[in-house]
């Protein structure tokens, strides 16, 4: 999924090499099929995720999240994440703010997103559905005087004067999208100790439908319109031992599962961009450890890069006759292991979410008993 990087330089041009490799990224992302940040930890972040997921617990929670890749290249991509969601219970109603930042190279290509989310719940005894949507403003930003192109290069003396174009614009803006649903099952468990969550979620819709929708992200005044993409994800939890239910939360597996597609035509595969992450935590107590596999596609493939994710966490309860964590945070990194060459650094990434008790919840407002818990992450 990212064959197209520029590789490290070895003849004498060694200083001059990356910096016109990754101008010519740049000019090309301004033209050609982009792809949105994706975080290891999907099933942390949940609004990035899936708007349906916004306000899934109880009072006021905050999100954080930070993701440094390919830390050995000069500031290389950074992405952080930032959301304030609040659950009213006896609405069914769920609302957010979401402000997402993404850093990409030294050359100043800057995107940043502020969005608004809403969700809605309908309830069961055992059986949770969730609608969820997100709008908002996107900003894209960039620094030509960082950019070298191949007009400014000469075989003898190196880097010369001059530019190959002039920018019509350094910024761009337009407003997007976002839909998405989830199906949540505690599986009739009595101390909630296995749970099951599906969902899937569409992103810049207007695009999905008209590619002339409105709205542009071109910085040369050409047709660069955002590519939708879908996300399909799933996660069950379940006692480590299936012949016995032990004590709610000592000992028990969760598999996580994501599927990201992004293209103008989602159902011409060859033509999109994908990314599939599958793998297992095991729970301890309140701790946990997991490993996770990164690909194209779930089948190892030189020409595209895969990496093996590893994660460790815990949380916090309010009190021990608690379900839901009030304080959440999870680490991990990632390991390349075919495709880009292990000199451009690894990927590290940091979650972290605490829930506030929140103005609802201390008024002793009715709350919504339809309502499944979320004792993990929205399972």
């Amino acid at each position: 999924m990212f064959e197209n990087l520029p590789r490290p330089a070895r003849s004498g041009w060694c200083c001059i090499k990356p910096f016109f490799g990754f101008a010519l990224l740049l000019l090309a992302s301004v033209h050609a099929l982009g792809q949105d940040p994706s975080f290891s930890q999907f099933y942390a972040n949940r609004t990035y995720l899936n708007p349906a997921l916004t306000g899934l617990q109880e009072g006021t929670s905050i999100a954080l999240a930070s993701r440094m890749q390919w830390v050995s290249i000069d500031k290389g991509f950074r992405t952080y994440d930032f959301a304030l969601e609040q659950q009213f219970p006896f609405l069914g109603v769920g609302l957010g703010l979401q402000f997402t930042r993404d850093e990409e190279l030294f050359a100043g290509f800057n995107t940043q997103q502020l969005g608004f989310l809403f969700s809605y719940t309908i309830g069961g005894a055992h059986h949770n559905l969730h609608f969820g949507m997100k709008t908002g403003l996107v900003q894209q930003s960039i620094d030509w005087d960082k950019l070298i192109f191949s007009g400014q290069l000469d075989p003898v003396y190196g880097l010369v004067s001059g530019q190959l174009l002039t920018p019509a614009t350094d910024k761009v803006s337009y407003g997007d999208l976002d839909f998405g649903a989830a199906w949540r099952w505690d599986m009739n468990s009595r101390n909630q100790d296995r749970g099951l969550m599906m969902g899937f979620s569409l992103h810049h819709l207007p695009w999905l439908f008209s590619k002339s929708a409105k709205g542009n992200s071109s910085f040369l005044n050409g047709d660069a319109s955002p590519a939708p993409r879908l996300t399909l994800h799933a996660a069950v939890r379940l006692p480590a031992s299936l012949l016995r239910q032990g004590k709610q939360g000592v000992l028990y597996w969760m598999p996580v599962f994501k599927w990201d597609v992004q293209s103008y035509k989602l159902l011409k595969l060859d033509e999109s961009v994908m990314v599939t992450t599958a793998g297992i935590n095991l729970f301890v107590e309140q701790f946990y450890a997991g490993v996770m596999y990164q690909n194209r596609a779930l089948t190892p493939n030189a020409r595209h890069t895969d990496a093996l994710i590893f994660t460790v966490g815990g949380y916090s309860l309010r009190r021990k006759s608690d379900v839901e964590p009030r304080f959440f945070i999870g680490l991990s990194a990632d390991f390349n292991l075919t495709g880009l060459s292990l000199s451009s650094g690894q990927v590290y990434e940091v979650q972290m979410r605490y829930v506030f008790d929140g103005l609802l919840r201390a008024n002793g407002k009715r709350r919504n008993r339809n309502r499944v818990k979320c004792p993990t992450f929205g399972l």
